[in-house]
């Protein structure tokens, strides 16, 4: 077996499986568009083919729109070049792995082509890419009162999203997803819990709880308006006005070794403030030394209908309304947060591990009866609150839509009670904000 895991990188998996693959004695290639920004380390030495890719990719994402005439061809020409390492790939691997919904070329042409050659095909969704985007702070990130974009454009993403995901259900063997960002599936999938997000680092040593006297507390935003940093950031003042010995560090925009640093150094994180996984990419690599983190979130509500309990990893996981208080548990609590710490650390290390993400994988791929367990209904949902914005601006996006498009611009006609439950939401006050 040789697997392709292609053509971006997100928050380590790519890099994550490799290991993983590694180790279990299996032969894979990292195949990115694009050289990752945060510099996750790499595989082998790539072959020239991907290395003309990456230098192309590179080449088109410093390019503005300002240039008029090398942005277009720049774009053209990564994107033929994608078919070139279609070619290269197609004869060298016998599955495919593909993050964030993008394949190599992006084109349906590409996907039936390895679905007749009889390629195993496997789609990660990491959340914006099946989410519809009107639960999704990544599109649409602001304050309840902010105006929303054109109508139009909302429209548009929405139809862009559904498509996509029903082109790739068909010639997918397996989609991993999460419940929490399924409602546009239409055929069972593999829960993205169970299947974990592979992490493994080196300890430099400084992986201690030194917490005697000041609490150190880390937040490191990927994106500041997604994760809610104004608010999370106005909460630990709160406390720091209330007498509280804590001090703040806020990363952003960090390589990750630098990340990395800093998590062994701190007591504990804040990760983001409308999550809807109770531990994502950040809250793991702090797992991983130890540290707990607070994730606030609607889908805390929801977390022990969707997903198994042996498959929900171990963190602080609110409310947003109950952001100030969770935090002001772990400050005070150290004999909490320490036994927190470090059933995050156990779950990460073992369930999460490289090498048991990686058979949890390979199981896929070599095709053996799959766990009845492993499954998810995407009938079955009924979370609506979306990931990375308060849902009252959810509803402000779904009032918007529907008054312009009708209810069927939802696009979950297939799913009457869910989108009777997005219907429901958007004619009424959200409730379980955090009052700001």
């Amino acid at each position: 077996m040789r697997v392709l895991i292609a053509p971006v990188e997100v928050a380590g998996i790519a890099q994550g499986l490799y290991e993983g693959f590694s180790e279990i004695g299996v032969d894979s290639q990292v195949c990115l568009s694009l050289a990752h920004p945060f510099k996750y380390s790499g595989n082998k030495k790539e072959p020239w083919v991907l290395r003309v890719w990456q230098f192309l990719g590179g080449w088109r994402s410093k390019l503005t729109r300002a240039s008029l005439f090398q942005k277009p061809f720049s774009v053209v020409l990564h994107n033929l070049w994608g078919f070139v390492v279609l070619f290269w790939a197609i004869f060298r691997f016998d599955s495919f792995i593909f993050l964030y919904a993008l394949t190599l070329t992006n084109t349906k042409i590409e996907l039936w082509l390895l679905r007749l050659l009889g390629r195993k095909i496997v789609f990660i969704y990491a959340g914006s890419d099946s989410r519809p985007p009107f639960m999704d702070g990544g599109f649409f990130a602001g304050a309840v009162s902010d105006p929303i974009p054109s109508v139009r454009s909302i429209f548009r993403l929405v139809r862009g999203v559904k498509s996509r995901v029903a082109a790739q259900e068909k010639y997918a063997d397996f989609v991993v997803c999460s419940p929490a960002s399924a409602q546009y599936l239409t055929l069972p999938f593999v829960d993205w819990f169970l299947m974990g997000i592979p992490k493994s680092f080196a300890s430099s040593g400084k992986n201690s709880d030194k917490s005697a006297g000041v609490v150190r507390i880390l937040h490191a935003p990927s994106n500041s308006g997604v994760k809610g940093t104004a608010t999370i950031m106005e909460t630990l003042e709160r406390l720091r006005e209330k007498g509280h010995l804590i001090e703040v560090f806020l990363l952003e925009n960090k390589s990750n070794s630098e990340v990395l640093e800093a998590l062994q150094n701190c007591d504990f994180i804040v990760d983001q403030l409308y999550a809807d996984t109770p531990l994502a990419a950040l809250a793991a690599e702090a797992a991983f030394f130890g540290k707990p983190a607070i994730v606030a979130g609607y889908f805390s509500e929801f977390v022990q209908s969707h997903v198994r309990k042996e498959n929900i990893p171990p963190s602080l996981f609110v409310m947003p309304c109950e952001l100030e208080a969770a935090i002001e548990k772990l400050i005070v609590d150290r004999c909490f947060r320490c036994e927190l710490g470090l059933k995050a650390q156990n779950y990460v290390r073992t369930r999460w591990s490289p090498k048991h993400v990686a058979l949890r994988y390979h199981q896929l791929l070599v095709g053996h009866e799959i766990p009845t367990d492993w499954w998810v209904d995407p009938y079955s949902i009924r979370y609506v609150d979306g990931n990375g914005l308060d849902r009252r601006r959810t509803a402000k996006l779904v009032r918007e839509l529907v008054n312009s498009y009708g209810s069927s611009a939802l696009m979950l006609a297939d799913k009457p009670a869910l989108q009777q439950a997005l219907l429901s939401m958007a004619n009424q006050a959200g409730c379980g904000d955090t009052g700001a």
